[in-house]
């Protein structure tokens, strides 16, 4: 097959001997796209999770039509059936403009994020038994990132269900946001356009930690991420519960590391469902959120993770900032069975790049909370490309811009099979049978102009 790429349906062909099928559940609404390859995956060459050119599928593949509401394409859907190996080199690599950054080995520690105090705290949220702990599976040679994994799915979900949450949700929908937000200057638009949003009811704020040059470890990361969002509560004149998180990685897969925000977001799903679910938008490491689980499994059966981090699967480097942070925080999340989306970075989000000009324009002197996120960016990208046509990746509101999309304009998903990050930076097969959300493609010109406007006209 060479080189497979997967994208949007471009005048809606399929190839000679394809089969296209029209699933219903509301009328006349195109949702998710369904590409299902029968037999082995293997030789494949660079698998890119791109751009489907003119709609095509390999001979003998079926393509599928589902929909989920009137008039909105949201999904496209690709099931790899048998052995995914030798696909050629799928590893994710640097969240460009952060740096190179030397992270310190992760070390399990006493106190708060202990064994015997993870497992007294997680006795408060569930009395049902523990779901069995995920096991390391053996790193992934260099010239095969995509391997089998013993693991399964913990979650019973049913897969119409979990398809069902992998697609935006409606207008009204229940958000927390988990947010590293004093690690760059990124985070900041994410939270501000998300607290902007009507379409979105957001419920809670959790500070994730982050070591870089603007922390002096994880817990300080986390520090100056929660001051950081009182910051910007003041700016919007808005406000909402703002919760400390975890002072430290995950020791292990096994172990959660209890803090405000993991034990708010335990006990906050208990409210939810997989029918209503509540969305948990994830721009940091994802420790919080892991821990959440460990903590209480159901978190994993009512809430829908949409996760900016890894990079994608097309990628040829494996080192981006929010996955290395914490592996198996984001091991532990995407095996849990949760519905999750990826929305990778290097290869994909990456096309959010920003420039001083069309800062200025946009949101220099609109209001005070616009001209704080307009200067903020323009004096880091100055500290270092002063001089030059620098651009500036603006990460995180990619993950907004999925949640708002119910239309499928800025932001193009596929369902493909869950691959898990290795500790080896190689991606690795994930529990047999369970699927994702993986974005694919960002429209950068409409994510920035439906942001900056709405951050421009803000007034606190």
């Amino acid at each position: 097959m060479g080189n497979a790429a997967f994208g949007p349906r471009q005048a809606g062909r399929v190839a000679p001997g394809s089969r296209a099928t029209l699933l219903e559940n509301a009328p006349g609404i195109p949702c998710v796209t369904d590409v299902t390859r029968k037999g082995n995956a293997s030789g494949m060459g660079n698998a890119a999770f791109g751009p489907r050119q003119a709609g095509r599928v390999a001979p003998g593949s079926r393509a599928t039509l589902l929909e989920n509401a009137p008039g909105i394409p949201c999904v496209t859907d690709v099931t790899r059936k048998g052995n995914a190996s030798g696909m050629g080199n799928a590893a994710f690599g640097p969240r460009q403009a952060d740096g190179d950054l030397e992270l310190p080995p992760q070390q399990a520690s006493a106190g708060p994020g202990s064994p015997s105090e993870a497992a007294r705290t997680k006795r408060r949220f569930s009395a049902q038994p523990e779901a069995a702990p995920a096991t390391e599976s053996t790193p992934a040679k260099q010239s095969n990132p995509i391997h089998k994994s013993p693991r399964k799915a913990v979650n019973q979900m049913t897969a119409e269900q979990r398809r069902k949450n992998l697609c935006p949700p409606r207008p009204g929908a229940h958000v927390v946001l988990d947010t590293d937000t004093y690690n760059e200057i990124d985070d900041q638009f994410a939270l501000s356009w998300l607290m902007l949003s009507p379409e979105l009811n957001t419920k809670a704020l959790y500070a994730a930690p982050f070591f870089n040059e603007n922390s002096t470890g994880p817990e300080d990361g986390m520090r100056r991420s929660y001051e950081e969002i009182h910051k910007l509560l003041g700016l919007l004149g808005r406000d909402a519960p703002v919760f400390l998180g975890s002072p430290r990685y995950l020791p292990d897969e096994k172990s959660p590391v209890p803090s405000p925000a993991a034990e708010d977001l335990a006990r906050r799903a208990e409210g939810y469902s997989p029918e209503s679910p509540l969305y948990v938008a994830a721009i940091g490491a994802i420790t919080n959120v892991a821990s959440a689980i460990l903590l209480n499994p159901r978190v994993a059966e009512n809430t829908v993770v949409v996760w900016l981090g890894g990079n994608g699967r097309h990628w040829p480097d494996g080192r981006e900032f929010n996955l290395s942070q914490d592996i198996a925080a984001a091991r532990v999340v995407m095996a849990s069975g949760v519905p999750f989306v990826q929305l990778p970075c290097g290869g994909v989000v990456d096309r959010l790049s920003t420039t001083r000009p069309e800062l200025e324009h946009w949101l220099k002197g609109k209001n005070p909370l616009a001209s704080y996120l307009a200067e903020n960016t323009i004096q880091a990208a100055e500290s270092y490309g002063k001089g030059t046509a620098w651009s500036r990746v603006i990460w995180d509101v990619s993950t907004v811009a999925w949640l708002l999309d119910r239309e499928a304009r800025m932001v193009s998903t596929q369902i493909v099979p869950m691959c898990l990050p290795g500790y080896g930076h190689q991606y690795e097969d994930g529990p047999e049978g369970l699927e994702m959300g993986y974005v694919y493609r960002v429209d950068r010109d409409r994510v920035f102009t439906r942001m900056f406007q709405c951050l421009g006209e803000h007034s606190a």
